[in-house]
């Protein structure tokens, strides 16, 4: 709702957040929403992941597990090793607490050699693998756009817009490019 305005994303993300979200969830929609609108205008992954960190506080764990999964990618670990730095900084019994789940979508777009290879190794690092998943290849979409996606990817999904039978009084356009 925000596209090359993270400001503003992050805010609306923050106000959302405070309904349905709380302590480090609220911290990871406010990092994701600002770095995805910044996505928009901006391609750099290590740019628009030091934005996303500029909008969280340092002590958060959230913040943490991001910084965890950068300094183990840039010593040199593989990404089975990053997922263990992950877990020893931020690691939780709980498999949607929120930071090793973010961490470990930073980990997929930092190891992956492509869009499939990347959503393959966030999901594979277990825990909550919808949004692992899901995130990442929303990131590599805003940022490349549908045809970066191999067809084993893109066919399954499909062009057709279909919302939930909750879904009341809404003019939704039948596909995604309309």
């Amino acid at each position: 709702v925000a596209p090359g305005n993270p400001d503003l994303a992050a805010a609306l993300a923050y106000q959302d957040g405070c309904v349905d979200h709380g302590g480090q969830g609220l911290f990871g929609e406010i990092f994701f929403a600002a770095l995805e609108s910044a996505a928009f205008v901006i391609d750099d992954r290590d740019a628009l992941l030091d934005l996303g960190l500029e909008f969280l506080p340092p002590d958060c764990r959230v913040y943490q597990g991001v910084v965890a999964c950068r300094e183990s990618h840039a010593r040199g670990d593989d990404w089975l090793g990053c997922r263990q730095a992950i877990m020893d900084a931020v690691g939780h019994e709980n498999f949607t607490d929120a930071p090793q789940n973010i961490a470990f979508t930073i980990l997929g777009w930092l190891y992956g050699e492509d869009a499939g290879d990347a959503m393959c190794k966030a999901v594979n690092c277990g825990q909550d693998t919808d949004c692992t998943g899901a995130t990442l290849g929303a990131i590599y979409g805003l940022l490349y756009g549908p045809e970066y996606f191999d067809e084993k990817w893109n066919k399954p999904v499909g062009d057709e817009i279909k919302v939930g039978s909750g879904v009341i009084n809404c003019a939704e356009p039948a596909t995604l490019q309309e």
